[in-house]
């Protein structure tokens, strides 16, 4: 027995309902009106449907794909790397079409006569009517020839005999073929480059500015194969140097070193 809030002493199940009176803000609800609270709560949280989440994952899809390939056509367009090597594959297509213009394929066919007379006979119509002959080499009653095939040396060769020359006394060596640059070639484009720019350039078909340049190994300049074009300091040029054999009507051929500038 226990003192209650008077001093009496009160039974312990009065005591048990005096404190329950003593918290009337202290309710209990039913599991199911607990349950109804809890899932009340919840409808603040919009939870979106599966068809709804699908539509948002797919249109961010798309705009990912849309967002790369705008800005890979950016990079196509505006890529400096791509025009920097679109500019160097004119430049070197140019520089092609002006060797081109300078040069030719020359045919070289050697000959050793054992005949008194040095005389050599083939068939023109499968070597070549236009060549030129040069003398290289006596050894005893031997003599060797080289004979130069294009339309671009002087039809010259006074040891050749059509008929009337032993078999058995000259020897057909190797026939060979090389790109040379034509001096004639070199001389006409200087002329034309000199009196028409212009027309120069549309006749090769080229849009580049450009000025080429001959000189011998030891670097002195062959003005009379090289032209030359004043231009801004501020343009960028593109230039190949490197060493050519120039051949002219002749048959001499001369060791240089070609110099091409393009802008």
């Amino acid at each position: 027995m226990k003192r209650g809030l008077h001093g009496r002493i009160l039974p312990d199940s009065k005591r048990s309902t005096r404190i329950s009176n003593q918290l009337p803000c202290i309710k209990y609800l039913p599991d199911l009106k607990r349950s109804n609270s809890r899932a009340y709560s919840l409808l603040k949280y919009k939870i979106m449907p599966s068809s709804v989440r699908s539509q948002g994952h797919v249109e961010f899809m798309i705009s990912l794909v849309l967002f790369i390939t705008a800005i890979l056509l950016l990079f196509i367009f505006l890529n400096p790397i791509g025009k920097t090597e679109s500019k160097t594959k004119i430049q070197e297509n140019a520089e092609k079409i002006i060797i081109e213009n300078l040069s030719a394929v020359v045919e070289r066919l050697d000959v050793i006569t054992t005949h008194p007379k040095h005389c050599y006979s083939f068939s023109l119509t499968s070597y070549g009517s236009n060549f030129y002959e040069t003398f290289v080499d006596a050894i005893g009653k031997n003599r060797s020839y080289e004979l130069y095939f294009s339309p671009e040396v002087i039809n010259e060769h006074l040891n050749y005999k059509e008929t009337g020359c032993n078999e058995n006394k000259y020897f057909i060596g190797v026939r060979s073929r090389e790109n040379l640059i034509i001096k004639n070639k070199t001389i006409s484009l200087k002329k034309n480059y000199e009196k028409d720019y212009g027309g120069t350039k549309k006749a090769l078909g080229i849009s580049n500015d450009f000025s080429f340049s001959f000189k011998y190994l030891n670097g002195s300049i062959v003005n009379e194969l090289s032209v030359e074009r004043t231009t801004s300091s501020n343009v960028e040029k593109y230039a190949s140097e490197y060493p050519v054999r120039i051949i002219d009507d002749r048959a001499n051929i001369v060791e240089m070193i070609i110099n091409i500038r393009l802008w």
